[in-house]
């Protein structure tokens, strides 16, 4: 029954069922107006009726626009705003996919971490229009969390050394993830801050520039897990993701080295795709960073890449163990919640215009589908495809 409940309420939230509710509404009203006996309380549930449904358009409307209204994502502006940037070409069977990531480091070096006990401060403009710019996020859901800022990068002859401090998740709302919000007239961070034609190094930078974690998990048949977010995240509303796209989670600033992304890596395997202890221990070994970069998208925020290659188990045998229900049903995470997973074909992943991907899956049978797509899962692929050579 629950199950029935769900599936129902989803299909009374697709924008398709709205509009049709709506054209039904209007049409039993116009019906209703024009009888000689009609009461008042046809016209008053009518009346109710379409507010609520065009409440919940709007809602819906305010969710598609409002990622595009924080970030600009057209490939034409960023390329002739940050001309001297070099971005990041995935190439996929021939397929090739300019992104605007710029790298950092691969995996060829050592990497090491020095954390400072200082604290990120918002610049002055930042802090006096903080509520205008946090309005941004109106449509979103999320909480403030302590997040690790990347304050600068040293690289030596034989490692890279990544220099951090403290920053919020509620800094990095107000900075890196509103970078395109107007906020008087045509006023933005982007143009205050990281107008180009390159980035500001770190060390330069007025954002929070937090560590994100991206990682890929392929099973041994070449399946990968690929999470679909809803339309209340902070970012990617409605795209695919990586696997695992989350902050790098830090509970205290006690012991910060770079085993935190496997850490982070390992909670939401636990956490939302249920591995139990007995794989954790088997495959937390098998977790290895491939990889950084900067999203220009964000104004220079860094992500830290990974792979998980699970050898001894199948996509297929993922599923049956879970039953399905773990594909099929939302992820409860804090932020950034998932409306369902793909378990998709990795040889599959076929990429399209307008920053869509299109991939076979398993859902009892094989089917396909084309969505949006994260574009930072891209940069994934891309070092993953570099390591492997």
């Amino acid at each position: 029954m629950k199950k029935i409940i769900k599936k129902f309420l989803n299909f009374l939230k697709h924008p398709l069922t709205i509009i049709v509710v709506i054209l039904i509404v209007w049409i039993i009203g116009f019906i209703l107006f024009f009888k000689d006996a009609m009461s008042e309380l046809p016209a008053t549930l009518f009346g109710y009726s379409l507010a609520i449904f065009q409440t919940a358009i709007f809602k819906q409307y305010r969710a598609i626009k409002e990622d595009t209204l924080k970030s600009n994502q057209k490939a034409s502006y960023l390329k002739k705003k940050y001309d001297l940037e070099t971005p990041i070409v995935l190439d996929i069977n021939g397929n090739k996919k300019e992104i605007f990531f710029t790298e950092i480091c691969d995996a060829t070096k050592k990497i090491e971490i020095k954390h400072s006990d200082t604290e990120f401060e918002l610049d002055s403009f930042i802090t006096n229009n903080y509520f205008n710019i946090i309005s941004a996020h109106s449509m979103s859901t999320f909480k403030n969390h302590k997040t690790l800022r990347l304050s600068s990068v040293v690289e030596e002859e034989d490692k890279i050394i990544f220099n951090t401090e403290k920053s919020d998740y509620y800094k990095h709302m107000v900075t890196n993830r509103a970078i395109d919000y107007k906020i008087q007239g045509n006023l933005t961070l982007r143009s205050m801050y990281e107008q180009g034609p390159k980035l500001r190094e770190f060390v330069d930078s007025n954002f929070s520039n937090h560590i994100g974690i991206n990682c890929l998990v392929i099973f041994n048949d070449n399946k990968i897990i690929l999470p679909h977010r809803n339309n209340n995240a902070t970012y990617s509303k409605n795209k695919v993701t990586a696997s695992i796209a989350s902050r790098l989670l830090i509970d205290d600033y006690k012991n910060v080295s770079m085993e935190l992304g496997i850490d982070t890596i390992v909670n939401v395997l636990m956490e939302n795709y249920k591995f139990d202890n007995n794989e954790i221990s088997k495959y937390r070994s098998k977790i290895k960073f491939v990889g950084a970069a900067r999203t220009i998208y964000e104004g220079g925020k860094p992500q830290f890449y990974y792979v998980l290659k699970i050898d001894d188990m199948s996509g297929c045998e993922y599923y049956s163990k879970h039953g399905g229900k773990c594909l099929v049903t939302a992820m409860n995470t804090e932020i950034d919640q998932y409306k369902r997973l793909y378990l998709a074909d990795l040889k599959s992943l076929d990429i399209k215009e307008d920053n869509k991907l299109k991939f076979n899956y398993f859902d009892k049978k094989l089917k396909s589908k084309t969505c949006n797509v994260e574009l930072s899962m891209y940069t994934n692929l891309y070092y993953i495809i570099k390591n492997s050579k």
